[in-house]
């Protein structure tokens, strides 16, 4: 799903973008990528789905804030339908009927209401970075996305947590050589988690942290940074959940804020992290988790002080360098120590 999904949304935007700049020889232009509502909420319904569209939304809102937009005269938008009279929602009913009897078929938008759509965006010339929402009750409208710009974010939330002792539970782990997966492993281990799973039996535990950032070699990024996060949370929620015999537990993907902000210095890591939270947020949501007993959880951490982070300032594996250093100055660096507490 994730390589047609979003991988073909890359490919097909970045090869667009070569043809239509103008610094290159092109005339400028706009690029309109079709995600969905699924791409700005979610739903327990599909998971994988809204993990493969709220990637398209991060992409495309990154790439709107490239400091060259100016020069290369391209415009990016998203354009994010609710439910539409095709044949991927017959087979949607087929599939999950529960899911079509929460969705009635008088708010299906038809196929001409969200061409429109497109051509509005089309027409719009001060648009760049736009988001689209069109549903059949309340039509096309903007939506505005909080983004990071060159001095911070603000007005973020604090909200409550609720505790669990860690003290005598199996924990799976992926990334935990180094970093903050190393940070991660420390934190739990001395809070009294257990080091061997594979000795100790269940697992009521699972931390997917394994990432990379390049944009240069993007085709790596996603199955790493979020396949893999799909693969493991399924396979611990497996051995979880209490309705096949597990104990419960927590799953926790770690993202970052870009999982919920924009940035034009990693459009395709900011895809990724998007995709997490979109993911991870839509499980939570199952009917079934007072059954299953896990909860799912997303770890989003501001900038911190690893390798990946020193290899991004050098400009190498990201765009527009001085634009992350600048972001560093003003707002500093997490300690790994800080971010593993968060876990924990």
């Amino acid at each position: 799903m994730l390589a047609v999904n979003t991988g073909a949304y890359i490919r097909g935007s970045l090869l667009a973008l070569e043809h239509m700049r103008r610094d290159r020889g092109g005339r400028g232009g706009v690029i309109i990528n079709v995600a969905s509502l699924a791409g700005l909420y979610v739903s327990s319904f599909n998971p994988g789905y809204c993990a493969s569209k709220h990637a398209v939304v991060g992409f495309t809102t990154s790439w709107a804030m490239s400091p060259d937009q100016k020069d290369h005269g391209v415009r990016w938008c998203c354009l994010c339908p609710d439910a539409i009279q095709t044949s991927m929602i017959a087979a949607r009913d087929y599939n999950h009927p529960e899911l079509a009897d929460s969705i009635s078929k008088s708010t299906e938008l038809c196929l001409s209401q969200v061409a429109q759509a497109v051509i509005k965006l089309i027409q719009d010339p001060d648009n760049n970075g736009a988001i689209l929402e069109v549903s059949l009750a309340k039509g096309a409208r903007y939506r505005r996305r909080q983004i990071v710009d060159r001095d911070g974010v603000s007005d973020l939330v604090v909200v409550d947590t609720v505790f669990m002792d860690p003290r005598g539970k199996g924990v799976f782990l992926t990334g935990g050589a180094q970093g903050l997966g190393r940070g991660i492993v420390e934190e739990l281990l001395s809070l009294g988690a257990k080091a061997a799973v594979c000795k100790l039996g269940a697992v009521e535990i699972c931390v997917n942290n394994v990432g990379i950032l390049n944009e240069k070699n993007w085709e790596k990024v996603l199955p790493i940074n979020v396949e893999s996060h799909i693969r493991g949370s399924l396979l611990a929620l497996e051995h979880m959940r209490r309705d096949y015999g597990g104990r419960g537990g927590v799953i926790i993907n770690v993202a970052s804020t870009l999982g919920y902000l924009s940035m034009p210095t990693s459009p395709i890591y900011v895809a990724s992290k998007h995709a997490v939270v979109g993911f991870t947020t839509s499980w939570a949501m199952s009917p079934d988790q007072k059954e299953h007993g896990v909860r799912w959880c997303c770890l989003c951490p501001d900038a911190f002080d690893s390798e990946m982070m020193r290899e991004s300032l050098k400009g190498d594996i990201i765009h527009n360098a001085e634009v992350l250093q600048h972001y560093v100055q003003q707002q500093g660096t997490l300690k790994i120590s800080q971010v593993a507490e968060g876990v924990s």
